[in-house]
């Protein structure tokens, strides 16, 4: 029994390691979003994003989404990640990233979803709720 149970602690501690290491790369990815973003580089975002992403939203759609979000809200000054979640499919592992942003015209939750097929991490989904999208 006691084997066993060795085996069950080595997987966990292997799935959290790879977890973290997961985390850890789509974070670099959500500053770079951020980054291209305030530097009004929507397209090098699309380009980036997964093929389902880019069938999702046209090039076109989505730098009028971010132009309207980096118009009304202004530069990032500030993002606190809120929760996440990491889930391992066939096609990659799906990183999710909840974050509380501070932009400076507003405040904004943005989360951010991620596939990493072991070579790359891409841009599958980005939603962002905040007031001063919609009142300004």
């Amino acid at each position: 029994m006691l084997p066993f149970i060795r085996l069950i602690l080595a997987a966990v501690f292997l799935a959290g390691c790879t977890a973290s290491e997961n985390i850890d790369g789509v974070e670099k990815e959500v500053a770079r979003f951020h980054a291209l973003l305030d530097e009004e580089r929507f397209e090098a975002i699309w380009h980036q994003g997964t093929t389902e992403f880019q069938k999702a939203v046209t090039r076109e759609e989505f730098v009028e989404f971010l132009s309207a979000v980096h118009r009304k809200l202004g530069t990032v000054q500030s993002a606190k990640r809120q929760g996440w979640n990491v889930n391992y499919t066939t096609a990659g592992t799906l990183v999710t990233l909840s974050y509380a942003t501070a932009f400076r015209e507003g405040e904004a939750a943005e989360q951010f979803t991620y596939r990493n097929d072991g070579q790359v991490s891409q841009l599958l989904r980005y939603d962002i709720s905040s007031k001063a999208l919609i009142l300004k």
